[in-house]
């Protein structure tokens, strides 16, 4: 099956706006092949609203008419799914073709939905297993971005393939993009990405900044409120934030990242070590990777050995220490990292053989 002239109902858990991960790279990605895309935002107040954000792609909002699907006998929540849908198509005024779901928590029984759409779990992250199981088992053909997202959708469909991020080209530049460039240091550190995330390490970070004067630690993204999630705090986070050397700045249009990028000397990854297994294939370091900056990297299975210009703790007491090494690690960018179309043709390839 071409991934082409289908009409896709993406299920995504975050919602769209300015900050794009997978989900959002693959919406647009999908459009571009000539696709019309249903991007389905997490549910709100709104019975209904739609709105075209770009050529072939529509943000929804849908208010679901059955909740707790979850507790119910499977039976019963696939019909009701089924019915969901049904009412779904007609607000849209589209027959969907496939339905992609990023989201365990909606849509997750796909049993009774019709044979002739397409259905495809895509987890993201591991801890994103709220109704995992029958999402898993009801679909067609399962994802998985990491080894251990894998061995979990395998226990419940045999048709279970790992497929790692995309990255979105460092060439698609585009001409209006400014960026004031904080501090006094030669050497910047920056950190892009949810500064709201629960799993970053805030206390190795600030150990960092606190060790490395001579560098300025930018932090961009998100830091609040947005459509990637809640607003959290951290009591190393508010201390980070005192310090001369670190910077925090408003987060930029995912389209910008690339530009971004190239205006740091190294870049950033720190997550809490209890977390490593959830973040095992974090969403930034493809493009990380393709800029052919220096990383600094708390352990991220998924991505060891990949790149000379990766450095990497194994425990993150070690991180600090990385950035000695930081200037002998200079190369050039890692070009070879799949982009989000080189993932499409992958999950092309699976539909066409399963």
């Amino acid at each position: 099956m071409k991934l082409e002239g289908k009409n896709i109902l993406i299920v995504s858990p975050e919602a769209w706006g300015n900050n794009y991960v997978s989900k959002h790279h693959y919406a647009i990605s999908l459009a571009k092949r000539g696709n019309n895309i249903y991007f389905l935002n997490p549910p709100t107040k709104q019975i209904f609203s739609k709105k075209e954000v770009l050529t072939n792609l529509w943000v929804f909002d849908f208010k679901p008419k059955y909740r707790g699907l979850g507790r119910l006998p499977a039976f019963i929540s696939a019909m009701l799914t089924k019915w969901e849908f049904n009412r779904l198509e007609i607000l849209i005024s589209v027959k969907i073709d496939i339905i992609w779901n990023f989201d365990s928590s909606r849509f997750f029984n796909l049993y009774r939905i019709n044979s002739g759409v397409l259905k495809i779990c895509h987890m993201v992250d591991l801890n994103q297993n709220i109704q995992r199981v029958l999402l898993a088992a009801t679909a067609d053909i399962c994802v998985g971005t990491t080894r251990y997202i894998l061995e979990e959708l395998k226990k419940h469909n045999i048709k279970s393939f790992k497929i790692g991020h995309g990255y979105q080209p460092p060439n698609q530049f585009y001409d209006d993009f400014n960026f004031e460039m904080p501090g006094n240091n030669d050497q910047k550190a920056f950190y892009v990405g949810n500064l709201s995330m629960k799993y970053i390490d805030w206390d190795i970070l600030m150990k960092s900044a606190e060790a490395y004067s001579e560098i300025d630690f930018i932090f961009v993204g998100p830091n609040g409120l947005s459509n990637l999630g809640e607003a959290l705090s951290d009591p190393a986070k508010e201390k980070i934030k005192t310090l001369p050397n670190v910077f925090f700045k408003d987060p930029v249009h995912a389209k910008h990242i690339p530009q971004l990028l190239q205006k740091a000397d190294v870049l950033l990854v720190a997550y809490q070590e209890i977390h490593h297994k959830d973040q095992a294939s974090p969403h930034k370091m493809p493009e990380y990777l393709a800029s052919g900056k220096t990383i600094i990297a708390t352990f991220t299975e998924e991505f060891e050995r990949v790149s000379p210009n990766l450095m990497m703790s194994k425990k993150n007491t070690d991180y600090p220490s990385l950035f000695l090494g930081v200037k002998k690690n200079f190369v050039k960018a890692n070009k070879s990292w799949p982009t989000y179309e080189d993932r499409l043709l992958e999950i092309e390839r699976i539909i066409d053989e399963y």
